[in-house]
């Protein structure tokens, strides 16, 4: 599993949806992980421990916390999505996990329909989405989840020393400084190797963030000395909704000047 989410298991800070891109395999596989460590009495390190009471029942083969959906036909029925509804109306203890496979054939009246359960969950529940095409799902979903784009095709994530320069630069570095590095790190950089960026960022902050409020020591650690818990929330916070401003055609450099002066200024 992904250190973003991980690292909201740890932190006990996971949001109500979630939207994961990426190679069908490769975002299940990551949605189904997730789903056991939220189900999990005791996660360690971020992950389902596969040793608790929970975890013993799911490996048995019972995980009723987690509801499956795929299309029927090519696309989502309507019906399909109101029955689920109904199931997510009805209130319990243990969270409750709703999983849309295939998100990317939703259509418009099934997103319609699913907005404002979205926008007001009931409480213990969380929905995942998995999708290949980000290009086909409704910019109202994207904007109601925490979107996670995987890398594709054997693609890696961005290499963490990059990151982290721009993160020290963004804390202690010089207004010019600032400007200068986003408009040199997005003239060469796609949309995809930006994501990434963002990825290792909210993962680094978020990891942090995380040990400062009693979480497992994270593999990277900012100082504390040069890090606030506001500056690594806000910054965590930023990196993680960044991709939506990237679906949304505004400048890279622009997102980019706004996420290390958020650094800067908290």
């Amino acid at each position: 599993m992904i250190e973003t989410l991980r690292g909201d298991i740890r932190g006990s800070r996971f949001g109500h949806a979630y939207l994961i891109f990426g190679d069908t395999a490769a975002a299940e596989a990551e949605a189904y992980e997730f789903a056991a460590a939220l189900h999990c009495e005791t996660p360690v390190d971020g992950m389902a421990c596969g040793s608790c009471r929970r975890c013993r029942q799911r490996q048995a083969g019972q995980f009723a916390e987690l509801v499956t959906l795929e299309p029927e036909k090519k696309t989502y029925l309507k019906k399909q999505i109101s029955e689920m509804l109904k199931y997510t109306a009805l209130t319990g203890g243990e969270t409750r996990v709703f999983w849309l496979k295939k998100a990317d054939a939703l259509g418009e009246i099934c997103s319609d329909s699913l907005l404002k359960t979205l926008e007001e969950p009931a409480a213990n529940t969380v929905f995942l989405l998995t999708a290949e095409n980000d290009d086909r799902v409704a910019e109202t979903i994207l904007s109601r989840c925490r979107v996670i784009r995987l890398p594709r095709n054997g693609g890696t994530a961005a290499d963490e020393e990059d990151v982290l320069r721009a993160l020290r630069l963004g804390r202690t570095g010089s207004y010019a400084a600032i400007l200068k590095l986003a408009e040199t790190f997005a003239a060469g950089k796609s949309r995809e190797d930006i994501a990434a960026f963002f990825e290792t960022a909210a993962a680094i902050l978020g990891g942090s963030y995380a040990f400062r409020r009693g979480a497992k020591e994270p593999k990277t650690l900012l100082p504390p000395a040069e890090w606030s818990e506001d500056a690594l929330f806000e910054g965590w916070r930023f990196a993680v909704n960044a991709p939506v401003l990237l679906d949304h055609a505004i400048q890279h450099r622009l997102i980019l000047e706004n996420f290390l002066l958020t650094l800067k200024r908290s």
